[in-house]
């Protein structure tokens, strides 16, 4: 009888720790013994954003900036699932960060009593622009922000387009982005072309190149429903 009774126990026992294995490789931490990593650890993560940011094209132009909060969980295999929007800045901005996150490569998953298990992460992504410069020629007034902005005759879309396709390799083949500001003319002509940041000299010779033949495409902006002088900023990607 005891024979039997230690037998039940045994495979009582298994029972529970197979139900025990089974929650544990289901839940979800949120502080585990051992947190997840981005290959690299958190600064690549924070160089892996940047390289792979689009920044939308509209907010450049209106210089719209902020951090926008994502939610994540990376899997046991760690992969990384759920991505979901915890705090907005705007409808593009936020739809870029959840792209931007959901290209992330493998992360090393989090472990818990030595096995790893589902890990849930809050992160913020930044988007930030350098501060628009003060523009003065002794000429009529450049507005920053007139009552409409410039735009380009053919869509913002289009502009993006003409310039990936135009865009012309740089030197040592670079990566990385050019912020561009300028004046858009009441004639729609370009003029003040001020690159705001560049990795290096070639890649703002080019960036300079391009926005140059984008002269006299433009719509000028309005004050009062006039036309006026205006400021327009656009991000190159390389």
């Amino acid at each position: 009888m005891k024979k039997y009774l230690i037998i039940l126990l045994v495979l009582a026992f298994q029972s529970f720790s197979l139900k025990a294995q089974k929650t544990a490789k289901d839940s979800i931490f949120t502080s585990p013994e051992v947190d997840a990593e981005f290959p690299g650890g958190i600064q690549s993560f924070f160089h892996f954003l940047g390289e792979n940011m689009i920044y939308p094209p509209g907010e450049v132009r209106t210089h719209t900036t902020g951090k926008v909060t994502v939610s994540f969980v990376v899997e046991t295999n760690g992969q990384l699932t759920n991505i979901t929007l915890v705090k907005s800045v705007s409808p593009d901005l936020d739809k870029e960060a959840i792209r931007v996150v959901g290209l992330s490569p493998r992360w090393e998953p989090a472990k818990q009593n030595k096995q790893r298990v589902r890990a849930r992460y809050t992160f913020p992504v930044t988007f930030y622009l350098p501060a628009l410069p003060v523009i003065q020629d002794g000429l009529d007034t450049i507005y920053a922000k007139p009552d409409e902005l410039p735009k380009y005759l053919d869509g913002e879309n289009e502009m993006m387009k003409f310039i990936g396709k135009n865009v012309r390799t740089t030197v040592g083949n670079v990566k990385g982005n050019c912020v561009v500001v300028f004046v858009v003319e009441k004639d729609g002509k370009i003029t003040h072309i001020n690159i705001l940041t560049s990795p290096n000299a070639s890649m703002k010779a080019e960036a300079t190149r391009l926005i140059q033949s984008l002269s006299g495409k433009f719509i000028p902006a309005k004050q009062n429903d006039l036309p006026v002088r205006g400021q327009y900023m656009v991000l190159i990607p390389f």
